[in-house]
């Protein structure tokens, strides 16, 4: 095979950079020759994985004869016949070994063998007529318009670490049936007759391309791939190991990708920006694992190019960029970075090293324009200003109108655009919300960000936002915190004292005569009962004692703790019914069963839709509960 990106046929030494596989295990070639006091040359690799590596370059002499991207990556390999490198293969043959594989049938060779094909592990015996034909119609390449050549059998044992007996054999048996698909190399084999223009003949209506953990060894190898498919908008090269870009890709290369994939592959955001010229149409990033710490640098200002009309802004179209499991620390790094993107409306945070988030500071007008979707589940935020602050960063352009300037004076968050937020908070990895259980958690969160939506993926209802407000402003006052202390940790305790009314001398003296207006205080208390056939009777329910529930919450929000009220799990209750009191009869939701002797002219009805609150069908404190099992 004649490519860059594959050692000579000859048996010569490979060439710096190329890519194989040994074992299962994927490495790139760093150096070539002696490594006294050995004899014979050798090959100094640098594993994907760095567990398979034992050095980072260094020979046990001290001599240095190659650097790892990773610590510990390195290691040396004598080539010899014992040693078998698999170099990969073109894209056309890794190609036609994945898709036009064709099987061959013989009618009774089928019926000797089928109880030992995996095709038949259910011992179902099939018979499809004319089955060749299918096939043959069924895996024209033309046709194709997603396209996976990527390492399927790593991708599968990489993210299953707990199988069963069963499971392990399966994923050994397909990894047999993926020793014959080669993994893809280089665009172009020309000792086999292969030139460019034929990838465009064989699929040239794909539009989604799968090459994660491939043997491609640069960027330039790649772009011969994508230069031949003018419908592809998807790209993925997750886990692939390209050397460090230096020279943008020529224009036409990935010109109208709208979703690159390159988690694991540990490029740098120096890079991103040099790729960006070429990266024009590009709308969904994904960059997770990539050990990203910083993104200034001193190409952040030329790496993207330039054109007649001055320098090329990069990313002007990205809409998601996910960053997830990086080691991002510096928040005002990532703002420099990415506020300048017009377009940015989702940016995945999570599992990195933010500690703090500082508010913009006076006079810092950098904002992210579009930004309403963040997600920073499980980074070590130490207070609540760090949420505060995310607001802040997210509001868009002041207005001009003076009564929303007058708004946002006196509540800087209340012209925020962060409407979806991720926060997790699982317990030690936030010091912030230490000691909080997650509804509390979620009620704050909600409390202090007026603008969200959504809060870890459930949606925030109204009534749901009028309970945590209420809710925090009780708490807040029970704190009893000097007027100056009081803006600094709750900005929000004004503005919504003014919303909902809610005083100092109010909340004295709902201290003293009565329960604040929280969510404790709209909990509903329920007599539970269990029922064996429907409508129920109470004098043949078993009683189950009181369940206090929140009754502006969805009942299957609610339905574990009924269930645990009646001993039973959530899964084994049938059927929920209420006997309402006469006076909540006007205000009851639809189906109503008509009036019970033996419940006291209480109204029953069925609670048939549990997306609906507990206070849509008109249920209230005293009510009856009855549980069907």
């Amino acid at each position: 095979m004649s490519s860059s990106a594959t050692p000579p046929a000859d048996g010569s030494l490979p060439r710096i950079g190329s890519r194989f596989i040994l074992r299962g295990e994927r490495g790139t070639v760093r150096y070539t020759g002696p490594v006294p006091p050995a004899k014979g040359d050798w090959l100094g690799v640098e594993w994907d994985n760095p567990a398979r590596g034992k050095h980072d370059g260094v020979s046990s002499d001290g001599t240095r004869y190659f650097h790892c991207r990773q610590a510990g990556a390195g290691s040396f390999l004598r080539p010899s016949s014992k040693v078998k490198l698999d170099w990969g293969t073109s894209f056309i043959q890794a190609l036609r070994s994945r898709y036009a594989l064709v099987p061959t049938f013989n009618v009774a060779d089928t019926q000797q063998k089928a109880k030992h094909s995996r095709k038949n592990l259910a011992e179902i015996e099939i018979e499809v007529p004319n089955v060749d034909a299918l096939f043959q119609k069924e895996l024209v390449l033309e046709r194709l318009r997603i396209v996976a050549i990527g390492s399927r059998a790593e991708a599968t044992a990489t993210s299953n670490t707990n199988l069963t007996g069963e499971e392990s054999t399966a994923l050994r048996i397909e990894a047999e049936d993926v020793e014959a698909e080669r993994e893809v190399s280089c665009a172009f084999d020309s000792e086999a007759g292969e030139q460019p223009g034929d990838i465009k003949r064989a699929i040239p209506k794909v539009k989604e391309l799968d090459m994660s953990r491939s043997l491609i060894p640069t960027w330039e190898e790649a772009s011969k791939i994508t230069k031949e498919l003018p419908w592809l908008d998807t790209l993925l090269l997750h886990f692939n190991r390209f050397s460090p870009l230096h020279v943008a890709p020529s224009p036409d290369s990935f010109v109208n990708i709208r979703h690159l994939g390159l988690d694991g592959t540990l490029i740098t955001w120096s890079e991103i920006l040099i790729l960006s010229s070429s990266l024009t149409k590009v709308e969904r990033l994904e960059l997770r694992r990539n050990r990203l710490r910083r993104f200034q640098t001193s190409e952040q200002g030329r790496a993207s190019g330039t054109d007649e009309s001055g320098p090329i802004q990069p990313l002007q179209h990205l809409r998601s960029l996910h960053l997830q499991e990086n080691e991002l620390d510096d928040w005002l790094d990532l703002i420099a970075a990415l506020t300048t993107l017009p377009q940015l409306e989702q940016v995945v945070l999570s599992l990195n090293r933010f500690s703090s988030i500082p508010p913009p500071a006076a006079g810092d007008e950098r904002r992210f324009p579009a930004l309403n979707q963040i997600a920073i589940d499980d980074n070590p935020l130490s207070s609540w200003s760090d949420v505060d602050a995310l607001g802040a960063w997210c509001c868009g352009p002041a207005s001009t109108g003076s009564e929303q300037s007058e708004t946002s004076n006196r509540d800087p968050l209340a012209t925020s655009s962060l409407t979806t937020f991720s926060i997790g908070a699982e317990e030690g990895k936030a010091p912030f919300a230490s000691g909080l259980n997650p509804r509390d958690l979620r009620t704050i969160a909600i409390a202090r960000l007026p603008s969200l939506k959504n809060i870890n993926g459930s949606v925030i209802r109204a009534a749901e936002r009028r309970d945590a407000e209420l809710w925090y402003l009780g708490r807040v006052a029970e704190e009893r915190l000097e007027e100056e202390a009081l803006k600094v940790r709750h900005p929000r305790y004004q503005p919504l004292s003014l919303i909902h009314e809610f005083t100092k001398e109010d909340s004295a003296k709902r201290a003293q005569v009565e329960e604040p207006d929280t969510l404790r205080s709209r909990l509903i208390e329920l007599e539970v009962y269990i029922i064996k056939s429907v409508p129920p009777r109470l004098s043949d329910a078993e009683a189950k004692g009181k369940v206090k529930l929140l009754g502006t919450s969805a009942i299957r929000t609610s339905m574990t703790k009924i269930a645990k009220a009646c001993g039973v799990k959530a899964r084994d209750v049938k059927e929920l019914w209420a006997s309402l009191s006469p006076t909540a009869s006007a205000t009851g939701g639809e189906g109503a069963e008509g009036n019970d002797e033996d419940v006291d002219r209480r109204i029953t009805i069925c609670l048939d839709n549990t997306t609906k609150e507990l206070g849509w069908f008109g249920v209230q404190s005293g009510d009856y509960l009855f549980v069907r099992l």
